[in-house]
This record gives structure tokens, C-alpha cells and sequence, in this order.
């Protein structure tokens, strides 16, 4: 007999498929975007029954080329930057493995034992486990000067990695580390630049979605892919 506690029809629980996003109809992404704001931009200019009270199709076509124009110098720049970065790199590997060329001067002249207590003066400092020149590249490029100005004090300047060696990467890794701190400022000044016209973008975008509905109430599905508005492609 069964037992009137138990359900006579169990039924196995169900996990809820998860929601998938939907695209909207103004896109996300900065690509998509000023893509479909140049379109809809060359329609509202022949489109002159589409009003907006607080903006219009001129303003907004100059403010679409900005945009796109300043997106474009971004990326520009900021591609530059991977190269820049690269150069760093290498240039931070010669330095450590020279440094270790300056460590055995030194303890060539003084002894093993005695030899660290003139680190300092070349700009060497214990990082981790190891004595090296500092790795943040400010603090680096600082201790090079350190590093030009010892290696002569100490006698070394004739030496296969004394001052012309040291005084050539210093002047290197000052033009490498100005070009990637003028390129960042650049980048974040293109970045400023495009969120704020992205922003403004999107608000015309928004309103004129709205303003299609309400005069194509029965076609405005159409009337948006007419305008640019075709979510397929983003």
C-alpha cells in the first residue's frame, strides 16, 4: 500500500536554463556603435520629419565623426604602446644581466664580503632574494644616474661595461620610459574623450529609437533597419 505521505506523481526538479542576453537595438560595443551612429546619422539628414527638440542632425553628424575619429587615434596610439613595452622589457633584461657585470667589478676590487656595502652607491638594492636595480622603472632610470656616476667614482668607466655602456642605457631607457608616459596620457586623453561622445551618442540614439516607434507604429521594426538599427550585425 502506498504511503498517503508521498506524492503519487513525484516529479524530478528542474534546473531553469539560464537567460541569454538580448542584443539591444543601440549597440555596446565602441565599434558597433559609431558604426550604426554613422548610419543613422546620413538618414536623419535626409529624414526631416524626425524632430528632435533639443538636438537636431547637424550636431549630431559632427559629434558622430568626432567620435569615430577619436576612437580610430586610440586604438592607433595605443597599438603603439605594445611595441613600446616590448623595448622595456628587453631593455630591463640587459640591465639586470649587466648589473651582475658590475656586482663581480666590485667584488673583484673589494671581496665578496665587502662588495655589498657598495651596492647602494650603483643604484643596486635588494629586491626579493636578489641585489639588482630597482624595478619600478622610475626608481629604475633614477638609479641608472647612480649607477653612470659610480661607475667612473669607482674606476671602472674603462671597463667592457663602464660609462660609455651605462651613460647609453641610461639615455635609451629615459626615451623608452618619456615615449610610454606620453603615449598612456595620450590613450587616456582619447578614452576621456570617446566615453564622454559615447555617452552623448547613445542618448540621440536612444531618443530617436523612441521617436521612430511612436510615428512608424506599425512598421517601425522595418523603419529602424532602414535607419541602421539591424541588430544581426552586432
Amino acid at each position: 500500500m502506498a504511503d498517503p505521505t508521498l506524492p503519487t506523481n513525484p516529479t524530478t526538479p528542474t534546473t531553469p536554463k539560464p537567460e541569454t542576453a538580448k542584443t539591444g537595438t543601440v549597440p555596446r560595443s565602441d565599434v558597433d556603435l559609431g558604426n550604426v551612429a554613422a548610419d543613422v546619422s546620413n538618414k536623419w539628414n535626409s529624414t526631416p520629419g524626425i524632430i528632435l527638440l533639443w538636438t537636431g542632425p547637424p550636431i549630431f553628424a559632427v559629434k558622430v565623426t568626432q567620435y569615430n575619429t577619436t576612437l580610430g587615434e586610440r586604438k592607433s596610439t595605443g597599438g603603439g604602446r605594445k611595441s613600446i613595452t616590448a623595448q622595456l622589457k628587453i631593455g630591463d633584461k640587459e640591465i639586470d644581466t649587466r648589473t651582475e657585470n658590475v656586482k663581480g667589478y666590485l667584488e673583484e676590487k673589494y671581496g665578496k664580503a665587502l662588495a655589498p656595502s657598495y651596492y647602494p652607491a650603483f643604484g643596486i638594492v635588494k629586491e626579493g632574494d636578489r641585489y639588482k636595480l630597482p624595478l619600478d622603472r622610475n626608481n629604475r632610470l633614477q638609479a641608472l644616474d647612480l649607477m653612470v656616476a659610480a661607475i667612473t667614482n669607482e674606476g671602472f668607466a674603462g671597463n667592457t661595461y663602464g660609462d660609455i655602456y651605462w651613460q647609453n642605457i641610461r639615455t635609451q631607457y629615459n626615451a623608452l620610459l618619456t615615449q610610454a608616459e606620453t603615449t598612456d596620457s595620450t590613450v587616456s586623453g582619447k578614452v576621456g574623450t570617446k566615453n564622454q561622445l559615447k555617452k552623448e551618442i547613445k542618448k540621440v540614439l536612444n531618443a530617436l529609437v523612441l521617436t521612430i516607434k511612436a510615428n512608424y507604429p506599425d512598421t517601425w521594426k522595418t523603419e529602424l533597419r532602414v535607419w541602421g538599427f539591424q541588430k544581426e550585425k552586432y
